[in-house]
């Protein structure tokens, strides 16, 4: 199955969006340039005369030749170009022969720039011409220029010009500001989102760790997150409403069977022994532990409000191998424990640890063959470890282990798949794990890791120390 793609952030969305839009509107105007200019021959004509007469003037005065020379050398019946002072003398010609019946402008006063347009019959195209007058540090020089048909599509870097100067460099100095601008003002808008998926967050945890649903506060939002926050608080309404119905019944359903089993069992006792008597004495036994991890089950959701507190986990698991000792004796098991010489400390809640290494010990004396041994190892990294020398599971069926009624071959009966669904909510509600592996030799083993809980006791302590410095 492919990983799902992690989710991106609403604001970074807007952004490359924003982004988008900035450089369609880019394109928009660049074409809209394009078109301007290409639509008006005679505008196009006058702002490529008026582009190289500027660059002409650029040349005289830095004394480097023109590109333009180079236009008017390729195509000398396209292109010219001449210079001439206020004596109306000529400086520099190019191509003189394009100005013939072309006029000389003079006195023409500020901007000192005029046009003129001719047809030219005998070749079919226009021409124009432009005459532009610049001033000098001496002398005022008057620039003449001219082309007919434009071959080197020198329009070209007209264009080009005109889209980098009010295209590009107003997009540049305009889009970085206005887009800080609506970055500040989406994250102010979208707050009110930010605040209510971080409680939606928190209410997770809540939900996990067993504590009681709060209801999404509504206060400072908008109208459509009203209505969302709405819609949530009324699923928390129904979603407690039916944990409270479950439980009820499991605490009712259990306490009501405990009785008339306990009965049952008194007078399956005091039958004659016999086979069937036997099996029926074993039934009862099964029945009376499902009850009692139903129970368990419906005692463990309320474990978060009964609080944790430090608890050496080295007197929890031994607890529960000294309480299913004798039951290992029963049926010809030997149990070994094994733990470190120094307190391995963490917050927890000891009755439910305690319920949960004697399930996995339980588990295991179903497993293991007569005359085996059941080792229990509490480490140092907040572990208990249960090995048994049973069949083993499958790696297909070990992510199946710990949820809710099931069950296999290895159980030999006597089981109803809870007590392991049991031994992973309270490793959830501590905010731990617990995981299967192949033991060495054949057999599994089953780890509950409280790591966490260590972490987090050590942290709380900590805390103290700091507060009592302070």
């Amino acid at each position: 199955m492919r990983a799902a793609t992690p989710a991106q952030p609403l604001l970074h969305t807007i952004g490359a969006r924003l982004t988008i839009v900035a450089m369609g509107l880019i394109c928009v105007l660049t074409v809209v340039t394009v078109v301007e200019y290409t639509s008006d021959v005679g505008k196009l004509r006058r702002e490529t005369l008026e582009h190289q007469a500027k660059h002409l003037f650029d040349g005289l005065r830095s004394g480097r030749p023109p590109d333009f020379l180079k236009h008017c050398k390729r195509y000398p019946e396209a292109y010219g170009y001449r210079v001439f002072d206020d004596k109306n003398e000529i400086l520099t010609e190019v191509n003189g022969g394009l100005f013939t019946d072309m006029p000389r402008y003079l006195n023409i006063g500020p901007p000192y720039l005029a046009y003129r347009h001719k047809a030219r019959a005998d070749i079919g195209l226009d021409q124009w011409l432009i005459t532009s007058g610049k001033d000098t540090d001496r002398t005022h020089l008057w620039i003449q220029a001219t082309l007919i048909g434009d071959p080197a599509a020198l329009w070209r870097e007209v264009i080009v010009e005109e889209v980098i100067e009010h295209v590009v460099i107003p997009v540049i100095l305009i889009v970085p500001p206005l887009s800080f601008a609506i970055f500040l003002a989406l994250r102010s808008a979208l707050h009110p989102l930010s605040r209510i998926a971080e409680c939606a967050r928190d209410l997770a945890i809540e939900v996990d760790s067993g504590a009681p649903l709060q209801e999404l506060q509504a206060e400072d939002l908008p109208r459509e997150a009203l209505d969302l926050v709405a819609a949530i608080n009324v699923l928390l309404q129904k979603l407690k409403s039916m944990l409270a119905q479950q439980k009820q019944f499991t605490d009712n359903a259990a306490h009501e069977l405990r009785t008339p089993l306990a009965a049952l069992s008194l007078q399956v006792s005091r039958l004659p022994p016999s086979g069937p008597v036997e099996g029926l004495k074993s039934d009862v036994a099964v029945m009376g532990r499902l009850v009692d991890q139903l129970l368990r089950l419906a005692q463990a959701e309320q474990l978060a409000k009964a609080g944790f507190r430090t608890h050496d986990l080295r007197e929890l698991a031994r607890a529960a191998c000294e309480e299913t000792a004798f039951l290992a004796a029963e049926r010809g098991r030997l149990l070994e424990f094994d733990e470190p010489s120094t307190p391995v400390l963490v917050s927890c809640n000891a009755e439910f640890i305690q319920i949960a290494v004697r399930n996995l010990i339980e588990n295991a004396l179903r497993a293991t063959p007569v005359g085996s041994t059941i080792s229990i190892v509490v480490s140092e990294r907040a572990e208990i470890t249960v090995s048994d020398c049973g069949p083993g599971i499958p790696d297909a069926e070990k992510p199946l282990v710990f949820q809710r009624h099931w069950t296999h071959r290895r159980r030999n009966g006597g089981g109803a798949g809870i007590g392991l669904a049991l031994v992973q909510r309270i490793m959830d509600l501590h905010g731990g794990a617990a995981r299967v592996e192949d033991r060495e030799g054949g057999g599994a083993c089953v780890t509950l890791s409280l790591e966490t809980a260590r972490f987090r006791d050590l942290a709380r302590k900590l805390d103290v120390q700091n507060g009592v410095r302070l």
